[in-house]
């Protein structure tokens, strides 16, 4: 009985071994997700009161800007040049690869009235017009991709294995029962075996009356 007791040990650490490969799955899945965050959250929470001050105009030209194009068209930069007495610098990159002049002459007012710029300040707008690398966006699906499949691998190896760590658990508990089931029944046998040799005519007399109980 001890062999079949020992015959479960292996079952163990392969599950264990798969638990843990999940888990170190989704480890690895969560750590590239807040890797892949980290840039957006620094973005969000500036450092000081300056790059607070250019998120923001930021933002707003991006909003501004979203009116007439789609985000995904378009890139934003915003410096405040604090040499020059506080002046913006606005720069937007537009995905078209031909220069489109009303389009950029609408930009330029709006983004010039709703950020209130001026002259004197020395305030500027710049407008580009590049078609954009669809690389970087194909790549961040790759990565969203990758975080998903590990994530998702990962948790089906913690449920597979916890599962099978429950059956061979409950498995390891039935032979335990068994096993003690037998010896129960040995220790039986012996005392029965000790007791027939120290009174055998009581025995031969209770095996006979039980003979012949069962045959009337």
């Amino acid at each position: 009985m001890s062999e079949n007791l020992s015959t479960n040990k292996p079952w163990f650490a392969v599950f264990t071994a798969l638990l843990l490969l999940g888990a170190g799955l989704i480890g690895q899945a969560l750590w590239q997700w807040q890797l892949s965050g980290g840039g957006d959250y620094f973005r969000t929470k500036p450092i000081d009161n300056q790059s607070q001050r250019e998120a923001y105009l930021q933002d707003q030209t991006l909003n501004l800007a979203s009116s007439l194009l789609a985000e995904r068209d378009l890139k934003v930069s915003v410096v405040i040049d604090e040499a020059a007495a506080q002046a913006r610098h606005v720069l937007l990159l537009i995905n078209r690869g031909e220069v489109d002049a009303a389009l950029s002459q609408a930009l330029h007012e709006m983004v010039w009235t709703g950020l209130a710029l001026r002259e004197s300040r020395g305030d500027r707008v710049t407008l580009q017009f590049r078609s954009f690398s669809r690389a970087p966006i194909g790549m961040a699906m790759l990565v969203k991709q990758s975080m998903f499949w590990r994530a998702a691998m990962g948790l089906g190896l913690v449920v597979l294995a916890t599962i099978g760590l429950l059956i061979a658990r409950a498995g390891r508990r039935r032979r335990r029962a068994k096993a003690q089931q037998f010896e129960d029944y040995r220790e039986q046998l012996r005392a029965l075996k000790t007791i027939a040799n120290e009174e055998p005519v009581r025995i031969a007399g209770v095996l006979s009356d039980w003979l012949n109980g069962e045959t009337q």
